[in-house]
């Protein structure tokens, strides 16, 4: 607080130094927040109790004793440096080997001590030494120090690369002004004192002549005849009392004046004497310090009559001689006790600035230190932007290259299709698409219920809402008002991670696959044969008027059902399923395939069955055409399929 541990800490190091017979320099750095605390320790004066505490060699070897008191010796006082610091809002110190802030962490709450930790190991050099009281740690960071000594709580920095970024609290702290008051003042304006009141005059007129100067030793006002000790000097005109006075007088008053003023009592200088008008006057100089006006005074000039002197031949007497050389010598030992006084205080001033602009240069040193960290950072940041940049670019290209692959693949397909939101919202279409549905551009984003379609019945809402809901793929035949067919295909919109975020209709034109099928139907129906087309599961699709008619069935009973089922199981025949499944497995083709069959109201009659696999043009999913060919009473046709029957039951 008061400089006694800097200054202990200083002993111990060159003690250190001289047992170790090595040759080190030292600097060691003193702060606090007071500044009048700073200016006790930079004067390095103790009382005398600190005999009892000091070994009696270091108060011989490190202070000189001053009356009562001990006062540190210039050798120790030069290795330290004090300044006004605050370790909380001011930029850190850098590059300390030691840094000891014993019993000032247990005023920190804990939020302030987690920030004040990183900041003394930035102040830190790698290995560098921390103290800290009997009460303090270094808390929940113990990857800033590692323990040199737990009982006395000494700590060492480490990982100082890894942990080299301190944020700074503010910019580095000026000097304080009453540091550098001596360097720089600012003019006082020339203030007029008001008129006296006649009675105040009177009282003026009784006083010798005078000057008001302020605390910068400007004239601010004058009083009387003082032409013979003040007149305007020689070039640019100045108001400073020391450059106005006469060249006699201006040593004395100038000491007159800087006494008064550092002390604030009446200082008088007599025995002066000025040369006026081809002769000499005896002068007293009297400065008197205004309470009321801080920093003003008031020099008053009077002329003083030379004593009475013995006349021997028209000389002067030895002892009037004798006089007048001891007043000029005591004025002048007065002279130079005086600018001695202020040539100390001087150095002092020049010191404590000296010692706060040093302050400043180390702080401003870790600021652009810690700015340099700060530029590489950012370089690096910067680099790293750039690259992410380019790979943004190279990113859009290819989502443009594969948008510009989708849109043609949309359009050259000539596939109507409709992208839905999961509120049946429109995303987006094809232009095919515009061919069923009244859409312009700025459908985008309506609902798709608000569109108008050519369909005979728009079941697109119900269907896509149907798929939001199961996940089921829909298709449905539908047709427009012209008679145009279309497959209408719903399905599912998912997302790259398989998230459900619409649903995709697409509507394939059928119309021709339509046509041929009605071709087909009229040209089968036309055949005398029985004919009948099985699925995959070997149920009836659809038969000809020809079954019906030759087995007595109705055409709606029979769709949908197994073949086996018709016609009480007569055709569940496993020879028969074997050929089936092959023509739908092996896609092989089977011909005169004799049954005999009883059927109702008719009898007993001999057919020949022949298949094939077929495919309706709507799916990839194959399809059985079973032809069932009535050869009861064909002598020629039986005969032959008989004999047939024979050569295959011999050959295996």
């Amino acid at each position: 607080s008061t400089g006694e541990e800097p200054y202990s800490l200083a002993i111990l190091l060159l003690e250190c130094i001289e047992t170790s017979k090595r040759c080190y320099d030292i600097q060691v750095f003193g702060t606090d927040l007071n500044t009048d605390t700073i200016t006790f320790a930079r004067s390095g004066i103790y009382p005398g109790t600190i005999a009892e505490d000091v070994d009696k060699e270091w108060l011989v070897k490190y202070f000189n004793k001053v009356d009562s008191s001990f006062q540190v010796k210039k050798d120790l006082r030069e290795k330290l440096i004090f300044a006004v610091h605050d370790l909380v809002s001011d930029p850190p110190y850098s590059r300390m080997d030691i840094v000891s802030v014993r019993n000032l962490l247990i005023y920190f709450s804990a939020d302030l001590q987690k920030r004040i930790i990183p900041l003394l190991h930035y102040a830190l050099n790698e290995n560098g030494i921390l103290f800290l009281g009997t009460a303090e740690t270094i808390g929940d960071v113990p990857d800033y120090f590692t323990t040199v000594d737990s009982k006395w709580r000494i700590y060492r920095s480490i990982n100082k690369q890894q942990k080299n970024h301190v944020l700074l609290p503010g910019q580095p702290a000026l000097p304080q002004a009453d540091s550098l008051k001596h360097t720089e003042v600012q003019d006082l304006p020339a203030a007029k004192p008001p008129m006296a009141q006649p009675p105040d005059r009177l009282l003026l007129e009784a006083l010798p002549p005078s000057v008001l100067v302020n605390h910068k030793y400007h004239v601010m006002y004058t009083h009387g005849d003082t032409s013979k000790y003040l007149r305007l000097p020689e070039g640019n005109p100045s108001m400073s009392v020391l450059e106005m006075s006469n060249p006699d007088l201006r040593i004395a008053l100038a000491t007159a004046v800087h006494e008064a003023s550092r002390e604030r009592k009446v200082t008088i200088r007599e025995g002066l004497s000025v040369r006026y008008k081809n002769r000499r006057q005896l002068v007293k100089i009297t400065v008197r310090p205004l309470i009321k006006m801080d920093g003003s005074l008031i020099v008053t000039f009077e002329d003083v009559s030379r004593p009475k002197r013995r006349k021997l031949t028209g000389e002067a007497t030895p002892e009037t001689k004798h006089y007048d050389l001891e007043r000029e010598l005591e004025l002048s030992r007065e002279t130079l006790r005086n600018t001695i006084e202020e040539m100390d205080t001087a150095n002092e001033e020049l010191r404590s600035t000296n010692e706060e602009y040093m302050s400043a240069n180390e702080e401003l040193k870790s600021a652009n230190e810690e700015l340099e960290t700060s530029r590489e950072e950012l370089r690096s940041v910067n680099e790293e932007l750039t690259t992410i940049n380019t790979e943004h670019e190279k990113t859009i290209e290819e989502l443009t290259a594969v948008t510009d692959d989708m849109h043609n693949l949309l359009n050259s397909t000539a596939i109507a299709t409709i992208f839905l939101d999961e509120t049946l919202h429109i995303r987006s279409f094809t232009p095919a698409a515009t061919a069923l549905f009244n859409f312009i551009d700025l459908d985008v984003g309506r609902p798709l219920r608000d569109i108008s379609s050519r369909l005979k019945a728009d079941g697109l809402p119900q269907a896509a809402s149907r798929v939001l809901d199961t996940l089921i793929p829909s298709e449905h035949e539908v047709q427009t008002e012209d008679g145009h067919w279309y497959s209408m295909r719903v399905h599912p919109y998912r997302t790259s991670d398989n998230s459900i975020e619409g649903v995709v209709a697409s509507f394939v034109d059928i119309n021709q696959i339509k046509i041929a099928l009605a071709y087909a139907e009229s040209i089968i129906g036309t055949i005398r044969e029985p004919l009948l087309v099985l699925s995959k599961k070997l149920k009836i699709v659809s038969s000809n008027s020809a079954f019906s008619k030759m087995f007595g069935v109705n055409k709606a009973e029979t769709e949908g059902q197994f073949i086996y089922n018709v016609g009480n199981h007569q055709w569940d025949i496993p020879q028969l399923r074997q050929l089936l499944d092959s023509v739908l497995k092996e896609d092989k083709i089977f011909e005169g395939y004799r049954v005999e069959y009883k059927v109702p109201g008719i009898g007993q009659r001999k057919m020949l069955l022949n298949a094939r696999r077929i495919y309706d043009g709507l799916s990839t999913t194959p399809n059985i055409l079973l032809a069932i060919e009535d050869i009861t009473g064909r002598p020629g046709i039986e005969a032959f399929s008989e004999a047939k029957e024979k050569r295959k039951k011999g050959a295996k």
